[in-house]
C-alpha cells in the first residue's frame, strides 16, 4: 500500500509541476510554432549600417534591391520602391531602413507631396516581380494564421495593402487602413489570412505555396510612417507542449515505478 501511495504522490507532484510551468507561461501549449520572418528590417549594408532611398522632385520613380540574410528577409532580397511621386519642386520623399532606430523602417514625404512606397519580396535581384520567386513557401493555414507587424505614423490617412502570389494567375490581397492623426507609439497589428480576397485571374493565393509578397504603403500628403517586425504567425502547434507533458509524466512514473527499494524497471 505504501508503494502505491508513493507512486500516486510522485505522479501528482510531476503533474503539479507541469501545471505551474503552464500557468507561468500560458503560450507554452497554445503557440509553439516559430514565427516566419518576412522582414525584421535588421539587415542593411555595413558600412554605413543603414539604407536610404530618396526622390527629390521633380523626379521619377526609383527603387533599389537589397540582397541580404535570409534570417532577416524572406527569400534573401528586399526591393524598396518610391512610385509615382508628385508635389512641389525640391520636395523630398524618403524610405529609410535603420536598425539603430525604432521603428526600423520609415517612409516620409514632405508637405504637399505624395507617392506610393513598395516593399517587394520575391527572392530576385530585379525590380520586375517574379510571382513564383520564393519557390512556394508555406506560410500556414487559411483558418488560423496571420500577419503581425508594428506601425506608427503622423499625418493624413494611410493604407497598407498586402499582396500574396502563388503564381501569375493566383493572388490575394488585404488592406489595413486608418484615418488621419498621430500614432506616436508603435501599435501591433494582426491581419488574419481569412481577411485576404482573391485578385488573381484564376483565383486566390495558396497560402501553402507562396511565391511572392508585396506591401504597398499609400497615404495623404506629408505622411510620416513607421513599420517594424513584419512576420507571419502560423497555426498553433500542440506537439511540443504535449510531448513535454508526456516526458514529465513518464519521468515521474519511472521514478515511482522503481519503488522505495530501488528495483523494478531500469
Amino acid at each position: 500500500m505504501s508503494y502505491i501511495h508513493n507512486l500516486l504522490s510522485t505522479m501528482l507532484r510531476s503533474t503539479a509541476a507541469l501545471a505551474a510551468i503552464l500557468a507561468a507561461h500560458p503560450a507554452f501549449l497554445l503557440q509553439t510554432q516559430a514565427q516566419i520572418i518576412i522582414d525584421d528590417f535588421g539587415d542593411v549594408p555595413s558600412p554605413p549600417g543603414y539604407q536610404v532611398l530618396t526622390v527629390i522632385l521633380p523626379g521619377n520613380s526609383a527603387e533599389v534591391t537589397r540582397a541580404g540574410n535570409k534570417d532577416h528577409i524572406i527569400g534573401g532580397t528586399r526591393t524598396v520602391g518610391i512610385l509615382s511621386p508628385s508635389g512641389p519642386d525640391e520636395s523630398r520623399i524618403r524610405a529609410i531602413i535603420d536598425p539603430s532606430s525604432y521603428p526600423n523602417f520609415t517612409y516620409n514625404q514632405d508637405l504637399h507631396t505624395e507617392s506610393v512606397c513598395l516593399l517587394q519580396y520575391d527572392g530576385g535581384n530585379g525590380s520586375s516581380l517574379d510571382p513564383t520567386g520564393l519557390g512556394g513557401i508555406s506560410l500556414g493555414r487559411l483558418d488560423s494564421s496571420y500577419f503581425r507587424f508594428n506601425i506608427s505614423g503622423d499625418g493624413g490617412s494611410t493604407s497598407l495593402t498586402l499582396r500574396l502570389y502563388t503564381d501569375a494567375d493566383h493572388a490575394s490581397a488585404a488592406v489595413v487602413s486608418w484615418g488621419a492623426g498621430a500614432v506616436v507609439e508603435p501599435v501591433e497589428v494582426e491581419l488574419a489570412f481569412a481577411a485576404f480576397a482573391p485578385i488573381g485571374s484564376a483565383g486566390g493565393v495558396d497560402f501553402g505555396r507562396v511565391g511572392a509578397i508585396e506591401l504597398l504603403i499609400t497615404g495623404d500628403a506629408g505622411l510620416d510612417f513607421g513599420l517594424d517586425n513584419l512576420v507571419v504567425v502560423p497555426e498553433p502547434s500542440w506537439s511540443m507542449g504535449l510531448a513535454a507533458f508526456g516526458m514529465l509524466a513518464w519521468a515521474g512514473g519511472r521514478r515511482a515505478w522503481r519503488g522505495p527499494w530501488g528495483g523494478g524497471i531500469g
